[in-house]
């Protein structure tokens, strides 16, 4: 298969010699861990869905790879034809469901991203069609800001009609989800190759304890943030593969914390200490004590308990008598439509790292002004221009059962879970 040829250098780091000198393939084997998210959606345009920035990659795939800008969906490099520039598309390309994917489909999943926050990404490269011998025209960019966009992972290809309930691409895996899991099974029929594992099986922790129990004791294969909630899981190694998001505070209405700045102000005075235990990622020396600068208000969170549990934290850093900060968890629908019409509240959100986390603060502060971008990488920066504060990292960090052979994502973030895979028992 083709993912075996693209990844055979990949694979040699950590696998025996014998297993290599064999011309072995490590195949087989289910993953099984907790994560403090909801689950019962998986969508690859969605910027807001942490649990897309870890498993999107296995179950969705671009039009080119990720890091090394070679053809993935696309037959070959952009080419120059006339005035316009052309994305080949491979031939006979389907879903894991089954589900037919051609020119038609890259331009409308192209689409779809754009109006779900991508719009200042595709925007620069111009308009675009289906054009001659299955492809895909661009009127507008160069070959090589095509290569650099059409590998984002905010544009992985979905087929006609596509469902978050239901997600289907054509990945490593085939994905199913439920409100409390999402199972990930092997996709014969993958684009770039199958799975080296048959099945990987997320469940929805109730808290961040959960998984640190459960890896402990040993029904799950990792854990969470640790190696044990107690004491560590005797042998597990360690693994870090940096963060796959941010954790963005927004205001709106007439509150002082709405002020572009004053929000990002108010949330590096909270002490470390208060926020330490969350696995946020290097946190700033508070210079003195947080505090709301405003009459009480709600903070509105989407389900999860990593979310419920940095919104706590942060009410209770920031709360005074008479401006007290409570939370309260609601639809990610509910808090959108609260925002449209400016009511008084703040929200926390996770939203992915897809460009730098600027972009996404920027994004999360102003949701449906869609084209616009941070003018500085630096994420403080931006939120000093925004109602918008970064409170911390959404990390991807924890320990692994040894038979586990974990491999870091594009750029060292999140999983390449279709390229982790399980040693067979000593």
């Amino acid at each position: 298969m083709r993912r075996r040829a693209l990844l055979l250098a990949a694979l040699s780091v950590g696998l025996p010699g014998r297993a290599l000198a064999l011309g072995r393939t490590p195949r087989g084997g289910t993953l099984s861990f907790r994560v403090p998210w909801a689950l019962g959606t998986l969508d690859p345009h969605d910027w807001a869905n942490p649990v897309a920035g870890l498993c999107a990659p296995a179950v969705f795939d671009t039009l080119y790879t990720p890091g090394a800008k070679t053809p993935m969906l696309a037959e070959e490099l952009p080419r120059k034809e006339g005035a316009r520039v052309l994305v080949p598309l491979r031939t006979g390309l389907r879903t894991a469901r089954g589900k037919a994917v051609g020119p038609a489909e890259v331009v409308a999943s192209l689409k779809r991203a754009s109006a779900m926050g991508a719009r200042f990404l595709l925007e620069p490269l111009g308009p675009f069609e289906v054009g001659p011998g299955h492809s895909i025209a661009f009127s507008k960019a160069t070959a090589a800001a095509l290569v650099d966009t059409l590998s984002l992972p905010i544009f992985a290809i979905v087929p006609n009609n596509f469902s978050p309930v239901e997600p289907d691409g054509t990945g490593a895996f085939m994905a199913q989800s439920s409100a409390s899991r999402l199972t990930l099974t092997r996709n014969l029929s993958s684009a770039m190759g199958p799975a080296f594992l048959d099945s990987l099986k997320l469940e929805s922790a109730a808290d961040l304890r959960e998984s640190l129990r459960e890896f402990e004791v040993g029904r799950d294969d990792l854990g969470w943030l640790g190696a044990g909630l107690a004491t560590p899981r005797p042998s597990a190694q360690r693994f870090d593969f940096s963060s796959v998001g941010s954790f963005v505070l927004t205001a709106n209405g007439d509150t002082p914390l709405a002020k572009p700045g004053a929000l990002q102000k108010v949330v590096d005075r909270i002490p470390k200490a208060a926020l330490s235990h969350l696995a946020l990622g290097p946190l700033p020396d508070a210079g003195a004590e947080a505090e709301n600068p405003g009459g009480p208000i709600t903070l509105f969170v989407d389900h999860g308990a990593h979310l419920a549990e940095v919104a706590e934290a942060i009410a209770g850093a920031i709360s005074q008598p008479d401006h007290e900060v409570t939370v309260r968890q609601t639809s990610r629908a509910d808090i959108a439509a609260r925002r449209r019409r400016n009511e008084t509240m703040l929200a926390l959100f996770t939203m992915r790292t897809i460009t730098h986390a600027a972009d996404s603060l920027t994004l999360a502060a102003e949701p449906d002004l869609r084209v616009k971008r941070a003018t500085s990488s630096n994420v403080r920066e931006a939120a000093s221009l925004a109602a918008a504060a970064f409170v911390g990292d959404v990390r991807v960090h924890g320990a692994r059962m040894p038979r586990l052979e974990l491999r870091p994502g594009h750029g060292g973030r999140g999983f390449d879970l279709a390229n982790s895979f399980m040693r067979p028992p000593s």
